[in-house]
C-alpha cells in the first residue's frame, strides 16, 4: 500500500509539473508572438532554439535575416495568439510542446488568417525556445534535442 501512495504522489507531481510547463510554454510563446507583431526580430531570435540561432550565425544575424526576409516578402504579422500546447512530449530530460497559434498576416495589401504550430523546447528551467513547425521532421527534432524519442505528433506541420 505504501508503494501505491508513493507512485500516486509521483504521478500527481508529474501531472502538476506538466500543467505548469504547458502554461509557461503558452506564456512564452505569446511573448514570441508579441515580438513578431512588433517586428522585434532580435526578440524573436532570443526566443528561437539555440541550435537554430547558432546555425544562422548568432542572434543578430538571425534578426537581420528575418527583418530582410519579411521586408522582401512584404509580410507583416499584425496579430499572433498562441493557445495551450496540444501535446507535451517528455522523455528523460527532454520536454517538447506543440503549440498552436492563429495569426493575422498582411502580405502587401492582402490580409489573411494563418493557423499553424510552433515547437517549444524546454531548454532550461522555465525557459522555452521555439522553432516554426513548417518543414520540421522527427530527424530535425532529434538534432535539436539530444535524447528526444520521436514521440511528438507532427501532423499539421
Amino acid at each position: 500500500m505504501k508503494h501505491f501512495f508513493i507512485a500516486l504522489s509521483l504521478l500527481l507531481v508529474s501531472s502538476l509539473s506538466h500543467a505548469a510547463d504547458s502554461d509557461e510554454a503558452q506564456t512564452q510563446a505569446n511573448l514570441l508572438g508579441t515580438a513578431m507583431t512588433k517586428q522585434d526580430y532580435l526578440g524573436v531570435a532570443k526566443m528561437t532554439h539555440p541550435e537554430v540561432v547558432k546555425r544562422m550565425g548568432g542572434e543578430d544575424k538571425l534578426a537581420s535575416y528575418l527583418d530582410q526576409a519579411f521586408k522582401d516578402g512584404g509580410i507583416r504579422f499584425t496579430r499572433m495568439q498562441f493557445q495551450k500546447p496540444l501535446q507535451l512530449n517528455s522523455s528523460g530530460r527532454v520536454i517538447l510542446a506543440k503549440v498552436p497559434y492563429q495569426a493575422v498576416v498582411s502580405i502587401g495589401e492582402e490580409e489573411g488568417v494563418s493557423e499553424s504550430f510552433y515547437i517549444g523546447f524546454l531548454v532550461k528551467k522555465n525557459q522555452w525556445a521555439f522553432v516554426d513547425c513548417e518543414g520540421i521532421s522527427q530527424d530535425i527534432l532529434q538534432v535539436l534535442s539530444t535524447g528526444y524519442d520521436g514521440g511528438l505528433n507532427l501532423s499539421g506541420c
